[in-house]
């Protein structure tokens, strides 16, 4: 055990229940409700229960550390937490994707065109000083071959 890790000890309900009673009176607040006062038993069962799960978090932990930690100068946990991420949101985005393909089918199917509502939506993400250069330009161009 290093000096960070907190130290924990089993405990047993007598032990416990000497410990609420010098808390005097101690209470919990129920999801952020009133504080409701706790029996001696109560308050008991609250810190074995407490402790219990102190344990079981520190021995995670524990396993966790041996399993991800610094290889090489490569923080394992970190590394593994950004490509968590990065797949998720990969998932999220295909699953964006499939949606989009959906609602241009959807206006395909309502009779539009959807060509013309890609150049709409493109037209629509520019800033209209570059949206009407780009107009003017593709007008000269147009004049120049003689299309207009």
């Amino acid at each position: 055990m290093t000096s960070t890790e907190p130290h924990i000890k089993n405990v047993s309900k007598a032990e416990a229940i000497k410990a609420s009673k010098a808390l005097k009176g101690a209470s919990a607040s129920i999801n952020g409700g009133p504080e409701v006062p706790m029996d001696s038993e109560d308050e008991a069962q609250v810190i074995v229960d407490f402790v219990a799960k102190g344990q079981a978090a520190t021995e995670k932990n524990k396993d966790m550390k041996t399993s991800a930690d610094d290889v090489g100068g490569v923080a394992g946990k970190r590394l593994r937490s950004f490509i968590e991420r990065i797949e998720r949101l990969t998932e999220e985005k295909q699953g964006l994707a499939d949606d989009i393909k959906d609602v241009y089918a959807e206006s395909k199917g309502a009779g539009f065109d959807v060509k013309t509502i890609r150049k709409l939506i493109r037209l629509r993400k520019m800033e209209p000083e570059k949206r009407r250069e780009e107009a003017e330009l593709e007008e000269l161009y147009k004049a120049a071959i003689g299309m207009s």
